[in-house]
């Protein structure tokens, strides 16, 4: 915005100066020969300047994608046209749980420096006990503080619900995921800095999740545009 309005600033003032010339040469008598009137120069407006992000994205299939479809296609497809060019690392493993990579974010982010850390896990942990339940709690309130401590911005999401109601045997751990999605919303809004995703308001239909967890192309669409809202 500061560049912004110096080149706006600086296009008034050089107007402002041309037109004062031109009067005075007019009121002198002084023919500019073969000189066209001078233009005012142009005000470029909402034109974003192009720069390159780093995004290191974790953590499970989701993350992963399925067979080659994968959120960061259709979010790259929407950030291009913001002047953003988006260079993609990718830490997942499908079936691996947020507790598993906990450890390793200081090290993926010293390795990789990104400039924003997406973290969409948690389908895969237990939480069957309160005491599993406050590890988990423990645990990415550490990857959270790990992150930010990095200096790394940081947008977590919470988990689409696995309740396809057309399709009964589609369902799959559905008050596992409401759970965990307590212990995100409430962690990310604890912090004031955390971009929030909520995946859970994505419906679970046939059409955006054939299997009752893995987003479709459909599906994947829904995610990018959750990823850009955050």
């Amino acid at each position: 915005m500061k560049i912004r309005a110096c080149l706006l600033s600086a296009s008034l003032i050089l107007t402002m100066a041309t037109t004062a010339c031109s009067s005075e040469a007019s009121a002198q008598g002084v023919e500019a020969a073969g000189i066209s009137t001078p233009m005012p120069l142009p005000i470029f407006v909402n034109i974003p300047a192009s720069r390159t992000l780093r995004i290191l994205t974790c953590c499970d299939s989701i993350t992963v994608g399925v067979d080659g479809s994968s959120y960061r296609d259709e979010l790259a497809a929407l950030l291009k046209p913001r002047g953003i060019e988006v260079v993609w690392i990718v830490a997942a493993v499908p079936g691996t749980p947020c507790t598993e990579w906990a450890p390793k974010v200081k090290d993926l982010i010293v390795a990789n420096r990104p400039d924003i850390l997406l973290l969409n896990c948690g389908t895969n942990d237990v939480v069957l006990s309160q005491a599993q339940l406050r590890f988990f709690a423990t645990t990415y309130a550490q990857m959270i503080n790990d992150v930010r401590a990095a200096g790394v911005k940081l947008a977590v999401s919470k988990l689409q619900i696995s309740r396809v109601s057309e399709q009964p045997t589609l369902q799959w751990l559905p008050a596992n995921e409401a759970k965990i999605n307590n212990v995100i919303d409430r962690a990310s809004k604890f912090y004031g800095d955390v971009g929030l995703a909520d995946m859970s308001t994505i419906p679970a239909t046939p059409e955006n999740t054939t299997d009752g967890v893995h987003p479709s192309q459909l599906g994947e669409q829904q995610y990018a545009n959750a990823w850009l809202a955050a």
